[in-house]
């Protein structure tokens, strides 16, 4: 009886073992396509655990990229795509630094509106407490059964 008890500990060990070489064995390298026009921005934002904090100041800085050939050609298309990568850089920033002022300003805008909806509701509070004060100062009427 007691082999058979250590059967299944010995089978448990054993996927256990297994399991444990897999993980520890050589992990495949991926492969990582070059950055294309269309997928991703052309100037830096950082990796997806933090995100580069870029101003307008930090895109002016932004270096041309290599020219493809020693042309005049090359290095126009250079120097464009450098001044296009800085003129994205600074749409993106700009539209980054608007998003937050547009929900400031829908904020501000809901709190200007409850306020006023207070000072109502304080006009027609008065109004009330002037009724509730003549209903007061009114004779009761005795109604007789």
């Amino acid at each position: 009886m007691n082999l058979h008890a250590q059967i299944p500990q010995k089978f448990a060990l054993v996927i256990a073992l297994a399991l444990f070489m897999v993980g520890c064995g050589k992990q495949e390298e991926t492969v990582t396509n070059p950055p294309t026009a269309t997928s991703e921005p052309a100037f830096p934002t950082g990796n997806g655990d933090k995100l580069m904090v870029m101003t307008i100041a930090d895109c002016d800085k932004l270096p041309d990229p290599k020219p493809t050939d020693d042309s005049a050609a090359g290095r126009a298309t250079a120097v464009s795509q450098g001044v296009a990568t800085r003129a994205a850089c600074k749409k993106e920033v700009a539209a980054l630094q608007d998003k937050p002022n547009a929900d400031l300003a829908r904020i501000r805008a809901i709190k200007e509106k409850e306020q006023a909806d207070q000072a109502d509701r304080k006009i027609s509070e008065k109004e009330w407490g002037r009724r509730i004060k003549e209903g007061g100062s009114q004779p009761i009427r005795e109604l007789k059964y």
